[in-house]
């Protein structure tokens, strides 16, 4: 007798064994074009107004140490970021960067005294990153280490070097400008690419462009406050620490600041922490909201506690997102060059080698000949900022799958419940159903109000006439044939 166990076909589940596994779907729904459409618009905006703001900025003697100008528009910094297998490409990035470090010597020159003045200062020198560029010049988020990595780095580069010390009020409002434009750019575009990718990868779906835009942008707010919320802390905090600091302007009362400064180090000690965890929780502010669709203080508080409730659990997940997205941008960057490359060779055939590098290097200096090469390049560049894209899409998209694993961790929920939103339903008129008449015979006839039915088995008694009054009925008169028919019926009767 064959045991029936034996026979049976047995399934892993492997989402259930492994559910990090989600972290791998993550390249597939990056890649969405409405995704990298959103993020694409997203990254145009944010560097278009940084590069406002430089050049509000840069022209002020106090933050010329600071900041590096950049006259060039935010579209020839994306294509920088993108490599490229054209010799032509190579010549013009060593160009661009030749012109960059001679801007950036005449400035230097022009600045000197004051970099040698901040430099000798032995308590801040050995943070010469002071001098480091604004957040918008010409860093691509690969300098970071990748979509993941590198983007966080991006877009929290501007707030994080407000608290760089030796920064003067008029530097300080320059890079929490940066932050805010980045912040208000991102809680839309953001919001939507996490509400999109929450719901494809938890329950499979696929949400309309019209409904995720609406959603995006009843959202906003809550995706606006939910990162300037901790910052409220530190604010007050810092308030605390700078009025005891107040009183260490004069030498006679040191000692009293020297008698309360633990209590200055434990308001230090509550910003660093509010901070640290502002640090590596506020990528998970976003994805709360899209995938809950509650408020800022919920996504605080979840983001908050799902970082200190498994903080090795959030590294693992880090470290394999960060695994995918390498080798995501791997492929996403070279099939971009290569597109780019194959196309300029195909037809490379046609125009020869010569004039391919000319019209890549933007044309020679006929007027029409610079604005068809413009044009040229103009779509190469938007096929780069796709690849650019999607950084920030990844970025967001692994956030918001690291999120639904560190729920599943912490509150045991399963990765297949988002928020829905509720569809208002439609209700139409039934169709009118004409019924076709029958014939004349089939008609009922209809029972005039207060008229009588007759019993069965009697007659039915003619209509009387509606004068308001009853009327009685007159007997016909009797005909010669009943008169002749009467004495036969009475005669049959008496021989029955």
């Amino acid at each position: 007798m064959t045991d029936e166990n034996t026979e049976a076909i047995r399934r892993v589940d492997w989402g259930q064994l492994c559910p990090w596994l989600i972290l791998f779907r993550c390249f597939r729904v990056a890649l969405r074009i409405r995704a990298l459409a959103f993020s694409a618009l997203a990254v145009v905006l944010m560097l278009t107004g940084w590069v406002g703001i430089v050049a509000l900025f840069s022209k002020m003697p106090e933050i010329a140490i600071q900041v590096d100008p950049y006259a060039g528009c935010p579209w020839m910094v994306l294509r920088s970021w993108v490599p490229s297998w054209l010799d032509s490409g190579k010549a013009e990035e060593v160009g661009r960067l030749a012109a960059e470090a001679e801007e950036s010597t005449r400035f230097a020159s022009e600045t000197a005294a004051q970099r040698a003045d901040v430099l000798s200062r032995p308590v801040f020198q050995p943070d010469r990153r002071l001098l480091e560029p604004a957040p918008v010049v010409g860093d691509s988020p690969m300098v970071g280490g990748g979509p993941v990595l590198g983007s966080w780095e991006h877009l929290s580069r501007a707030w994080r070097r407000v608290f760089r010390v030796e920064l003067s009020p008029l530097v300080t409002l320059y890079f929490v400008l940066c932050g805010f434009w980045a912040l208000v750019v991102w809680s839309f575009f953001g919001g939507a690419i996490a509400r999109a990718a929450a719901v494809e990868l938890a329950s499979g779906d696929h949400l309309g462009l019209g409904e995720t835009i609406r959603f995006a942008r009843s959202k906003w707010l809550a995706n606006f406050a939910a990162p300037l919320l901790p910052m409220l802390g530190v604010i007050f905090c810092a308030a605390g620490v700078m009025f005891f600091a107040w009183l260490a302007n004069w030498p006679a009362t040191t000692w009293l600041v020297a008698l309360i400064w633990p209590i200055v180090l434990v308001f230090g000690f509550l910003m660093a922490i509010i901070l640290l965890l502002l640090l590596f929780g506020w990528p998970l502010m976003w994805p709360t909201v899209g995938a809950e669709g509650t408020d800022s203080f919920d996504a605080v508080s979840r983001s908050y506690a799902y970082t200190l409730q498994r903080p090795l659990h959030y590294l693992f997940y880090a470290a394999v997102a960060g695994f995918v997205g390498l080798l995501s941008w791997l492929i996403v960057s070279q099939i971009a060059a290569g597109v780019e490359y194959l196309t300029y060779w195909a037809a490379s055939w046609v125009t020869g080698a010569e004039r391919v590098r000319q019209i890549a290097a933007g044309g020679t200096d006929a007027t029409i000949d610079k604005i068809g090469s413009g044009i040229v390049l103009f779509w190469c560049d938007c096929l780069r900022l796709l690849a650019v894209a999607f950084l920030y899409s990844y970025f967001l998209t692994a956030a918001t799958a690291i999120y639904l694993l560190l729920r599943r961790d912490v509150d045991a929920t399963e990765m297949d419940e988002v928020y829905q939103e509720e569809r208002e339903e439609t209700y139409t008129m039934p169709p009118i159903q004409k019924e076709e008449p029958g014939p004349p015979e089939a008609e009922e006839k209809k029972e005039e109000p207060g008229e009588e039915k007759p019993a069965e088995g009697e007659p039915e008694k003619p209509a009387a006439e509606t004068t308001g009054q009853s009327t009685e009925e007159e007997a016909p008169e009797p005909t010669e044939s009943d008169q002749t028919e009467k004495p036969q019926e009475n005669e049959g009767g008496g021989q029955s």
